[in-house]
């Protein structure tokens, strides 16, 4: 499962907290101090890890509300993208200030004791680990299936006149129900 990190640069050491929190359950996590190649376009890079993410998790707390314009952009790119996306939410942020994450399940956490915050992380994680694993077992076993597939041939080998007389018949069947 792959994790990207929203956040303020000012909550780096949260980040870091919450980064090596889910480690353990996880195969790449991206967020930007610790990813970031020098030289390439940020967001383009920021856009393909959010893209590859399974799941995003937004660090929101007050210096994010404050001044934080490319979680913003990170969020609604994310939400176009249709990824499921944590909210992790400081205590001090008012849910007002929560713009389209208002209608969201979010997880409120204190700076001074983040373990119970980051407890509920760590479970969400995992849930979304599983549900990925089974969407990819599922995803293989449909693969699976197709591959078994096979097209029945004429004796020289042909398929041919097969699929044009299934496309006569489908092409029949059209024009009948259009009249």
């Amino acid at each position: 499962m792959k994790v990207f990190i929203s956040y303020s640069m000012k909550d780096v050491d949260q980040v870091q907290i919450i980064a090596d929190q889910i480690r353990p359950y996880v195969e790449e996590i991206h967020w930007w101090k610790e990813s970031k190649t020098l030289g390439e376009d940020p967001w383009e890079i920021i856009e393909s890890w959010i893209d590859d993410a399974d799941l995003v998790i937004a660090v929101i707390t007050g210096k994010t509300v404050s001044r934080a314009m490319s979680v913003g952009q990170e969020l609604g790119y994310a939400k176009k993208k249709k990824k499921k996306i944590i909210p992790l939410v400081e205590r001090c942020v008012l849910n007002t200030e929560l713009g389209f994450l208002s209608g969201v399940t979010y997880q409120r956490f204190d700076r001074g004791d983040p373990e119970a915050a980051l407890e509920g992380v760590r479970k969400a994680v995992e849930t979304e680990k599983k549900k990925s694993l089974a969407n990819k077992s599922v995803e293989a076993t449909n693969f699976s299936f197709l591959q078994k597939e096979t097209v029945p041939a004429t004796k020289d080998g042909s398929v041919l006149p097969d699929i044009l007389l299934g496309a006569l018949i489908v092409g029949g069947l059209f024009l009948a129900l259009k009249e």
